[in-house]
């Protein structure tokens, strides 16, 4: 009973926060002081040298199934290789997302 009294008092903070944190959102549609940076590195991943270290991962894994005689490693292999290919395209959208 004592836990939600004390909830209860910070509702109205947790609530701000919220509203200050929306109110922030378009935050990332904005500043060119690093696009050169984030263009480099975004082109490093999905173009060759993304393509090569994830198709490293994936080998990796495989060897490392093969001397272990488990599937486990391959696995951790194609999600290090899925991470590194998609991941650019899910930070693009969630960085530059806007709420209208």
């Amino acid at each position: 009973m004592k836990s939600f009294k004390r909830l209860f008092k910070f509702i109205p903070l947790i609530v701000f926060a919220l509203f200050v944190i929306v109110a922030n959102v378009y935050a990332g549609t904005g500043g060119t002081e690093f696009t050169a940076l984030y263009d480099l590195i975004s082109g490093w991943t999905t173009g060759m040298l993304g393509k090569t270290l994830a198709l490293s991962c994936f080998l990796v894994g495989m060897g490392f199934s093969v001397v272990q005689q488990s599937l486990v490693p391959v696995a951790v292999g194609i999600g290090a290789a899925a991470a590194l290919a998609y991941t650019p395209a899910v930070l693009e959208g969630v960085i530059t997302a806007t709420i209208c």
